[in-house]
């Protein structure tokens, strides 16, 4: 996936399917990459791009292939996702609550970080995705969260 202000079909490259989508309400937080040859190009942050993965999930390739792609991430801006965080979803900031957790030694991620997502949210429960709201479900009592696999699997998947 990737926004676009342009009226563009899909397409593939290198097997991979892009999918454009019309910019969100809020504002994307973005940055310019350069490139060897000079040209510069405007992408998503890490932190956008984690939490337009756990907010899409179906548009990431499900909850394997967006923990397998975010997982990759060297660290992330903890102010800027807690600001990204407040203006999610309850259910967007339990699955991001979940992941920091679980990255918490990777991402250099502060206890207050987690602190401040677990009070924020609600009574719950929260899925992980909508698949797991029937069939298989592993608790996470910290998220108020459905994991639609075992913790350890999905795990594995964050640090594959």
């Amino acid at each position: 996936q990737f926004y676009t202000a342009r009226d563009i079909t899909a397409f593939d490259y290198a097997g991979q399917q892009y999918r454009p989508l019309g910019f969100p309400a809020a504002p994307v937080k973005a940055e310019s990459l350069l490139t060897p040859a000079g040209r510069r190009y405007r992408v998503t942050t890490r932190e956008q791009t984690l939490v337009d993965c756990l907010g899409r999930l179906a548009l990431a390739g499900g909850p394997e292939n967006a923990l397998r792609s975010v997982g990759g991430f060297r660290h992330v801006d903890q102010g800027g996702l807690l600001a990204l965080a407040e203006a999610s979803s309850a259910s967007l900031r339990a699955r991001l609550g979940w992941v920091l957790q679980a990255k918490a030694a990777a991402w250099d991620v502060a206890d207050p970080t987690l602190t401040s997502i677990a009070n924020s949210l609600g009574g719950g429960p929260y899925f992980f995705s909508p698949s797991n709201r029937s069939g298989e479900r592993h608790w996470v009592k910290r998220w108020k969260l459905y994991l639609p696999a075992p913790e350890p699997e999905m795990i594995s998947w964050l640090n594959q």
